[in-house]
C-alpha cells in the first residue's frame, strides 16, 4: 500500500504555505517515506528548526536515516508506526504535513479507543495528528474527496471539526 508522492506535491504546497507568511519551526511528518515532504521542508524554510519523522517501513525508514544526514536541519527520524509514537510529542508541532496512508485497515493505540477513528487508518492519522499539533499550529494532509464526503468517515469529521479549525 506505499506510495511514494512526486516532490511536486510538497513544492507546490509549501509555496502556498510560504506565500501566506507561515514559516514553521518545527515540522512533524507522521508518514515520511524517503523524506519528499522533509526534505523540501528544509529548502523551503530557513527558519526551520527541527523535523520529526516517522516511518514505518522498515527499508524506507533506514534510507531516510541516511539521508538525513544531508539535510540541513536537525531531524529525528523514527522507524516505526505513527501509533507508536511518544504523547510527550504532544502539542509541540507548528506544522504537521503528509501524504498520509488511506485504507480500511485498523490500528491500535492505546491512547486513542474510539472505533470511528481507529477503524480506518486515514482518520486516525488526522485524529493523532491533531493531537501532535501545537495550539495555532497547522495540520496539512493530502486526502481524498471520499473522506470528506463518504457516509463511512462521517463520525471521524465530526471528531476533527470539534477538535480544530478548518482554514
Amino acid at each position: 500500500t506505499a506510495f511514494y508522492t512526486p516532490d511536486i506535491i510538497p513544492k507546490t504546497v509549501f509555496a502556498v504555505l510560504t506565500e501566506q507568511g507561515i514559516e514553521p519551526k518545527n515540522i512533524y511528518e507522521p508518514s515520511a517515506g524517503a523524506g519528499v515532504f522533509v526534505n523540501e521542508a528544509a529548502n523551503t524554510f530557513p527558519s526551520l528548526q527541527n523535523i520529526i519523522a516517522v516511518e514505518k517501513d522498515i527499508l524506507t525508514g533506514r534510507i531516510l536515516t541516511a539521508l538525513s544526514s544531508s539535510i540541513p536541519v536537525p531531524i529525528s527520524v523514527q522507524v516505526k508506526g505513527f501509533e507508536g509514537t511518544s504523547n510527550a510529542e504532544n502539542g509541540m508541532h507548528d506544522l504537521i504535513i503528509s501524504n498520509i496512508p488511506f485504507g480500511n485497515f485498523r490500528i491500535f493505540d492505546e491512547a486513542i479507543i474510539d472505533e470511528s477513528i481507529t477503524g480506518k487508518i486515514h482518520n486516525y492519522f488526522f485524529a493523532k495528528g491533531l493531537d501532535k499539533i501545537k495550539e495555532g499550529g497547522l495540520l496539512a494532509f493530502i486526502t481524498t474527496d471520499a473522506f470528506l464526503n463518504s457516509p463511512s468517515n462521517k463520525e471521524a469529521r465530526e471528531y476533527i471539526f470539534n477538535h480544530a479549525d478548518f482554514i
